[in-house]
């Protein structure tokens, strides 16, 4: 479930902030943004009403996403509950288990005024979540959003990072970078919201990197970096290698041993940090 909202969340245009909110019995979810939503019956023919239409178009990019790109996020949340979508003066209703037929019918109102500036969506379960459920989900919500520049509000309590108050290790004009002592791993956020964690062997560090002024180029779902089409990828190992060359110049680990090895395949391993170092010395002979 919290890739329906993963998928809602990067549905967004421009600058919007978002609350989820659960019902006390745990059968309803609200999602809420206040962003632009629909201005007309044809948008919502047009784009709520077609999965896979092209992005690239110049009135598409016109919009301002800042996520969107295949076109089939919302139908993430369709397939766990009967839905009321309300944008401006406009409702539009789905419910794939009362639908007796083999499409994908909507029901499109237009009321007299204004219900909703942007877009609210409210899902009545199909089954309902356990307290264990909705614990997991909100901490899955909280990983998945933990950057994102806009606010995320769930039940009332912001549960993203404000990134004025985080004190990142490094900072350029395409990532922040937060260096983390452990080695779990490179997470990586695509505007603030994970796409997917990296060993630490992968570039020799571990802790948070986040793309604040582009995209990274994913797969659909969102969960991978394609990196032979992605700009930034490329961008990553000399941003990241200060980091990765401090801890050869101390004990290295097993993970750091392993990207070693990998960056003196590639010819890239910075040799004055290993032979004028005593500890470094005795790691390389373990190597």
């Amino acid at each position: 479930l919290h890739t329906a909202y993963r998928r809602q969340r990067q549905m967004c245009i421009r600058d919007s902030n978002i609350t989820v909110d659960f019902s006390e019995d745990m059968k309803r979810v609200v999602v809420t943004d206040d962003g632009v939503g629909f201005g007309s019956i044809e948008d919502i023919e047009k784009l709520f009403g077609t999965f896979g239409f092209d992005h690239q178009t110049q009135e598409e990019l016109s919009r301002g996403r800042s996520y969107g790109r295949f076109g089939l996020g919302r139908a993430q949340c369709l397939a766990f509950g009967s839905t009321i979508w309300t944008t401006n003066q406009f409702t539009m209703e789905v419910d794939l288990k009362g639908n007796s037929t083999s499409d994908l019918p909507y029901v499109i109102k237009e009321h007299a005024a204004s219900l909703h500036s942007g877009c609210k969506i409210e899902i009545d379960l199909y089954e309902v979540m356990s307290l264990h459920d909705k614990r997991s989900l909100i901490m899955s919500l909280k990983n998945m959003a933990k950057y994102v520049s806009e606010v995320l509000m769930i039940d009332g309590t912001r549960v993203n990072e404000n990134q004025d108050d985080v004190k990142w290790s490094a900072k350029d004009d395409d990532f922040y970078f937060l260096n983390a002592p452990s080695e779990r791993g490179l997470s990586v956020y695509n505007k603030g919201v994970l796409v997917c964690s990296y060993g630490h062997s992968k570039f020799g560090v571990s802790g948070d990197l986040v793309s604040h002024s582009d995209n990274f180029a994913v797969n659909m779902a969102r969960n991978d970096v394609l990196i032979a089409e992605c700009h930034l990828w490329k961008k990553i190992p000399a941003f990241l290698k200060p980091f990765a060359e401090k801890k050869v110049k101390t004990t290295l680990t097993d993970q750091d041993r392993i990207y070693l090895v990998g960056q003196m395949l590639k010819g890239e391993v910075n040799y004055s940090c290993l032979l004028y170092t005593s500890d470094a010395a005795d790691d390389m002979q373990c190597v």
